[in-house]
């Protein structure tokens, strides 16, 4: 992703982000943060928009009734006051779309830091379903807490989803809409306890908000009066510039809380300090391994390097890969950063023999490119010391079934901290594919070698690239 020169995440911000034990910063989200593909819902104003004019010409509500037709709060209060329900309000919304909206990176992102615990809470206004759609595709659905209403308190986990304003599966009289909700019912209500969420966490980072929103205000000031420098402790991100926000303006920010980003952009630079800390994790892990062994080194610091150029959900998903987890993404276990870092040792290894350079993806397989018009792939895989190898080859092979369509798949797989070592298995896998291995209609069988053979037998890393 392309950041702009000059745009940084505030310091304060990164260290609760970094901070042991997690849970520095909750992030507080509107409208702003849907609007990005593939989610590509419109803003609040339009759908109100929308909605009055529907309204109007069905004969719900008289034109001139609503003061401000561009807010959605007004035309649900001209709608309740016509007809004593919100319910012709929520009718012209798309529900359909808000239920099944998906995930854009942003979401993606700020999911695996709940994951990783590096945020406690999101908290969302909008009624959409994006960041549920997240949490499934991330496989985070027993980690995190989904809280739509009051009465999934003992849905609460660790780390938890809140929707402050009622979600898209809520019958529509539970939707916060009306002025009367937004401004004055949540206080002493369930709206005010998950607000307290926020005047719990250190950090506050709001995004995708346009107009101030009463609820927030009044918290914003609770922070900063129960936490020193509580000024420093706010921090809000928009598009556009701090003195064209609203939001800014009522919170009265310091010019250097605010950071001038679209969503998924400041999710992809605050998580980067994330990924640059797990990664020198690794390097770290690898030196280690280096002295204790006496590997032959290779330039592993140049091939963590090129690992950080992933973001957060790559990483955990390459650690997923390389894990043989069942789980689609994988959070950072202190445990097992020797069998990661063991595999980048051996990575490096690979790239001095044979002159190439290691290319990252999230499904664990390594492109190692070069001059060449093709680059070889290869596919590498951690037994994490209790898998044997007829383990490791069937997890690894389920694995590369399920690559999406049009992936290559590699030939070869190299694997490390097989319990036992080699296996030789008594009958081939596949006696049709052994004799149709130039087949176009086969895939050639997997290859698999132990990454110490590669170590002592230079050839077989010639090999992996012939």
């Amino acid at each position: 992703m392309n950041i702009a020169a000059g745009t940084t995440i505030p310091a304060n911000l990164v260290h609760h982000l970094l901070q042991t034990g997690g849970g520095g910063v909750s992030i507080v989200v509107g409208a702003g943060t849907s609007m990005e593909v593939p989610t590509s819902l419109k803003s609040a104003s339009q759908y109100a928009l929308k909605a009055h004019t529907e309204l109007v010409a069905e004969g719900v509500i008289l034109e001139g009734a609503c003061p401000r037709p561009d807010d959605l709060a007004q035309v649900a209060d001209a709608v309740f006051i016509a007809t004593g329900s919100q319910v012709d309000v929520v009718l012209r919304l798309p529900q359909n779309e808000f239920r099944t909206a998906r995930p854009n990176r942003g979401h993606l992102i700020a999911v695996a830091c709940l994951l990783e615990r590096a945020v406690s809470a999101v908290i969302t206004l909008n009624y959409d379903m994006s960041f549920a759609a997240a949490i499934t595709e991330l496989g985070g659905g027993d980690r995190i807490g989904i809280i739509e209403g009051p009465e999934d308190g003992t849905l609460l986990r660790l780390t938890n989803l809140f929707f402050l304003h009622r979600s898209a599966h809520r019958p529509a009289e539970e939707w916060i809409m009306r002025s009367v909700s937004l401004e004055e019912s949540w206080k002493g209500g369930w709206e005010e306890l998950v607000t307290a969420q926020i005047g719990g966490s250190p950090v506050v980072l709001f995004a995708g908000l346009g107009t101030p929103v009463p609820v927030l205000v009044a918290t914003v000031k609770r922070v900063r009066g129960a936490y020193p420098g509580g000024q420093d402790r706010i921090f809000l991100a928009g598009p556009g510039a701090a003195e064209d926000s609203d939001f800014a303006a009522a919170l009265n920010l310091a010019p250097a809380n605010y950071i001038q980003l679209k969503w998924s952009l400041l999710m992809y630079a605050a998580a980067s300090h994330l990924v640059r800390r797990m990664c020198g994790g690794l390097l770290d892990a690898a030196r280690v391994i280096e002295h204790q062994r006496a590997y032959p080194s290779g330039p592993v610091a140049e091939t963590c390097a090129r690992l950080q150029q992933l973001d957060l959900v790559d990483l955990g998903k390459l650690r997923a890969a390389w894990l043989l987890s069942s789980e689609p993404y994988q959070v950072e276990v202190p445990g097992q950063s020797p069998l990661l870092a063991d595999i980048l040792l051996g990575i490096a290894l690979i790239e001095g023999h044979v002159g190439l350079q290691a290319r990252f993806a999230p499904t664990g397989i390594v492109a190692l490119a070069g001059d060449q018009r093709e680059s070889p792939t290869v596919a590498f895989a951690s037994g994490s010391g209790h898998l044997n190898w007829l383990t490791v080859e069937a997890k690894l092979n389920n694995r590369l079934a399920q690559l999406p369509a049009g992936t290559p798949r590699p030939g070869y797989a190299v694997v490390s901290a097989v319990h036992g070592g080699r296996v030789q298995a008594a009958s081939p896998p596949d006696i049709v594919r052994d004799a149709e291995e130039d087949s176009i209609i086969f895939e050639r069988p997997l290859t698999m070698l132990d990454m110490e053979e590669v170590r002592a037998n230079s050839e077989l890393a010639e090999k992996l690239v012939a």
